[in-house]
């Protein structure tokens, strides 16, 4: 490995030429894509990545018409996930006026919290099983 560290704004941008590498070869147009964090070091010509530089690396991407979805927020740990930002754009703005009286509702937090989980259940029943302890 050479001494070389590509800088954020580099790496992002290598990223997306090998996005679009990757299309050519498959010919097929994507607006998404996800990268371990172990390919993110590699793609740097890094040793060790750093949480300040993986968190440059975004806001490159950002800068670059990319929205990045972080491993926090993901099932699959140590990866990340980008789209195209133009693309989230066009999806629908959730208001929260319909469950203003819901979770500004009278009572202790504990029933609030119960209703809120009725009502979950009610319009997520199939989450009520998967949440369950097995014995």
């Amino acid at each position: 490995m050479s001494n070389n560290r590509i800088s954020a704004e580099h790496t992002a941008k290598a990223l997306l030429i090998n996005l679009a590498l990757y299309k050519e070869g498959k010919g097929k147009d994507l607006s998404r894509f996800r990268i371990s964090k172990k390919s993110l070091k590699l793609a740097a010509n890094r040793l060790t990545l750093r949480e300040a530089f993986v968190a440059d690396v975004i806001d490159e991407m950002a800068q670059l018409g990319w929205s990045c979805i972080d491993e926090g927020t993901m099932v699959t740990e140590g990866e990340l996930a980008f789209i195209q930002s133009d693309k989230i754009e066009v999806w629908p703005r959730l208001g929260v006026l319909r469950i203003r009286s819901l979770v500004r509702m009278k009572g202790s937090l504990e029933e609030v919290h119960e209703v809120i989980d009725d009502d979950y259940y009610e319009y997520y029943p199939e989450q009520d099983d998967d949440l369950a302890i097995d014995d």
